[in-house]
């Protein structure tokens, strides 16, 4: 029940941090997820857009779920790819929930953000936050995720379905593409 309701005020400060007049618009992602018996690590760029004509500097939450099957984050790292002038990115602070960041984009701009951490397992599955995408008001142009697991990790369980599964040195990876993408649901795996 704890878990619930931290997940949905972060996604109640996620809402409110996204909305604004002449807002910031989250248009595409492509997230990497790398999984052992020990740990989840994520590293994922992510597009933004202002498509006004002026600067747009907003707010925005980045939830990571912890629980007690899941460690806090560590080694957050946030950076812009081939920042063009005027764009700047910062994170604010950082909570056992995930972290607050500021974005600064100049008008009629897009930047690619890149955002990485791992949290140490605690059992035998690992969730990352989909659903907040719900909060900008409109589906990603494109989503692109890859899971990536050693052979002897059993994936029991996807929440997202039909992967295209390969297998190459020792590892599998399984991956999704999506178009104009609205998650109705987490990602989430079981395994053991």
């Amino acid at each position: 029940m704890e878990f619930c309701l931290a997940g949905l005020l972060l996604l109640a400060c996620l809402s409110l941090a996204a909305a604004g007049p002449g807002s910031l618009e989250f248009i595409q992602e492509e997230l990497e997820f790398k999984l052992d018996q020990d740990w989840f690590k994520v590293n994922g760029n992510y597009w933004f857009s202002n498509n006004t004509g002026n600067v747009v500097i907003r707010q925005l939450f980045f939830p990571i779920p912890a629980d007690s099957l899941n460690a806090p984050a560590e080694r957050v790292k946030l950076k812009l790819k081939d920042p063009l002038p005027g764009q700047k990115v910062k994170i604010l602070s950082v909570s056992q929930q995930g972290f607050w960041f500021e974005l600064s984009l100049p008008a009629q701009t897009i930047a690619e953000c890149h955002i990485s951490y791992r949290q140490k397992l605690k059992g035998n599955s690992a969730r990352y936050v989909l659903r907040s995408t719900q909060s900008w008001g409109k589906p990603l142009e494109l989503a692109k995720y890859t899971l990536i697991t050693s052979n002897k990790l059993q994936v029991l369980k996807l929440t997202l379905s039909d992967p295209e599964i390969s297998v190459r040195g020792g590892r599998r990876c399984f991956r999704w593409e999506y178009q104009n993408y609205l998650p109705d649901t987490d990602f989430e795996v079981e395994f053991r």
